[in-house]
C-alpha cells in the first residue's frame, strides 16, 4: 500500500491537475484579498440587517458587526468564507486526477498486473484527500492570519483549528463520495464500451 501511495504522489506531481488546482486557488485567493464584504448562500434569523454570530448560516466574508474591532468568530467566519468555492476546486481536482486512469487506460494495466482494486482506489483517495486538505488548510490559515494582522488581533489558534478540523472532515467525506461516483460511472462506461466492441 505504501508503494502505491508513493506511486500516486509521483503521478500527482507529473500531471496538470495539480497545477490547474494551484492556479484556481491563487485566483480565488486573489478575489478574497481584494474583496470587501461578501455573502454566499447566506441567511440570517436576525430581524435587522446585521450578520450576527449564531444567527446566520452560509459563507460570509468581512461581515463584521464592528468594522474597527471584529470578533474572533467573525474573523474565523471570514477566513472560511470561500469554502464553497474550495469544494468546487476539490471536485475538479479529484475528477481530473482520478479520471486520468480511465482516460489513459492505466487502470487496466494496474489491475492486469495483479494490483488490488481496493488498494488502488484507497491510495488514490488518500493522495487526493491529503493534497486537498493540505491546500484548504493552508488557504484558510493564511486568510485567518492576514485578517488577524490587519486588525491587530491576537491569533487564537484553538478555535480556528477546531473549525478547520471539522471542515477538513467534511471535505474528506465529500472527496470519498466524488470518487465513488467516478468509479460507478467510469466502470459502467468501460463495461458498456467493452460489450459494444465485442458485439461489433
Amino acid at each position: 500500500m505504501f508503494n502505491q501511495i508513493r506511486a500516486e504522489f509521483y503521478k500527482l506531481f507529473h500531471t496538470k491537475a495539480l497545477y490547474l488546482t494551484f492556479a484556481l486557488i491563487l485566483a480565488v485567493f486573489g478575489i478574497f484579498s481584494i474583496g470587501g464584504q461578501q455573502q454566499f448562500v447566506a441567511s440570517s434569523s436576525s430581524l435587522d440587517e446585521t450578520w450576527k454570530i449564531g444567527e446566520t448560516v452560509g459563507f460570509l466574508a468581512r461581515a463584521y458587526s464592528d468594522t474597527a474591532h471584529p470578533l474572533i468568530e467573525e474573523i474565523i467566519r471570514t477566513a472560511t468564507s470561500y469554502t464553497v468555492f474550495f469544494w468546487l476546486i476539490v471536485l475538479i481536482f479529484s475528477v481530473i486526477f482520478f479520471s486520468r486512469e480511465y482516460t489513459d487506460s492505466t487502470i487496466k494495466i494496474a489491475i492486469a498486473s495483479g494490483q488490488s482494486r481496493i488498494k488502488f482506489f484507497v491510495a488514490k483517495y488518500i493522495v487526493i484527500s491529503i493534497t486537498s486538505i493540505f491546500l484548504y488548510f493552508s488557504f484558510i490559515m493564511i486568510a485567518f492570519i492576514i485578517e488577524c494582522a490587519k486588525f491587530n488581533i491576537p491569533i487564537q489558534l484553538f478555535p480556528m483549528l477546531k473549525i478547520a478540523g471539522l471542515n477538513c472532515m467534511i471535505m474528506g467525506a465529500f472527496i470519498g463520495i466524488t470518487l465513488m461516483l467516478c468509479v460507478i460511472f467510469k466502470h459502467t462506461a468501460i463495461i458498456i464500451n467493452e460489450k459494444y466492441r465485442n458485439i461489433l
